[in-house]
Order: structure tokens, then sequence, then C-alpha cells
């Protein structure tokens, strides 16, 4: 059974998810934080091309009237709109597949058979029967089973942009 905070997750998802979409753009994630009466309500948009300043504000505006509207929030809350980020958040096989070629971390709901919990290595492929990604850590694959997956994120190696010191 779901806590109360997932129910208003679901719901604030279906809510949100259409004038997303009629927007051309797509929802990454949803979080809900904070407790008591003050809860951030987090929505992460993307679209080909990337999310700008202007377009997280009029998604701002617009989420925030459905929300208004709607009232599916008991609290008062703060809306933020904003991009993923290049550390950006793998929620949905899309995003995976997209991600393939990059660098990703992984967390495990329960540890390989090797005792790894969190897994850092490049996303060579997806697989879909069953579900799942394909890591090269150091040179070993490992299978990882969507369902297994935690958290997961590309790693952007933002070392490689420094310039050694002399």
């Amino acid at each position: 059974m779901a806590d109360g905070r997932e129910t208003l997750k679901d719901r604030l998802v279906a809510l949100l998810e259409p004038a997303i979409e009629a927007e051309g753009m797509e929802l990454v994630q949803l979080e809900i934080g904070g407790a008591g009466r003050r809860q951030a309500v987090r929505v992460f948009l993307d679209k080909p091309g990337g999310v700008g300043l202007d377009d997280c504000a009029r998604m701002s505006r617009t989420l925030g009237a459905l929300i208004d509207v709607e009232d599916p929030i008991s609290a008062s809350y703060v809306l933020e709109v904003s991009s993923p980020g290049v550390n950006r958040p793998l929620t949905k096989p899309a995003h995976f597949e997209r991600a393939v070629g990059q660098r990703v971390r992984v967390k495990m709901k329960t540890p390989l058979s090797d005792g790894a919990r969190n897994l850092l290595g490049v996303l060579t492929r997806c697989t879909d029967a069953p579900p799942a990604i394909v890591l090269d850590i150091d040179g070993r694959e490992v299978t990882v089973a969507l369902d297994a997956v935690r958290k997961a994120h590309i790693d952007y190696p933002f070392d490689a942009l420094a310039e050694p010191r002399r």
C-alpha cells in the first residue's frame, strides 16, 4: 500500500503531465519534499534542445494554476520548476535509452551478488525483455534489471573539464 505522499505524487503526475506534454516537454521527475505545513513540489522538465529560464517561468505559472484550481495539496506548498541539469535523473526506460554511451551512477535496491550497491560505469545498451541496462564497469559487463534500480542519473565528468594544475 502506498503512503499518502506517493498517492499525492501520483495525483500530481496525472494532473500536470498532460499540460507539460501539451507544451512539447517531458516530465522527467516530480519530487515532493518537506513536511508539515509547507511542502516543496519540484518538477523537472526537459525538451529537445533543453529547457530554458523562460520555459521554467511559463510552466511554473501554468502548473501552479492547475494545482491551485484542483487543490490536491492540503497544506501550503512551494512549486519549483527546473531543468534536470547535466546530471539528469534516469527514471524511465526512454531516459536510459537516450543515455547509452554516457557514464551513469546507479544505486541498487538490493546489492548485486558481489555486494555492490552503488555502480558507476558506461551505459552500453538497454534490453527490453526483461527491461534491463548493461553497464561497462572498468571493462566488466554488468547487467542490471530496471526494477532493481533505486536511483540512477548521468554522471557528467566535470573533472575532465578542469585544466591540469602546474
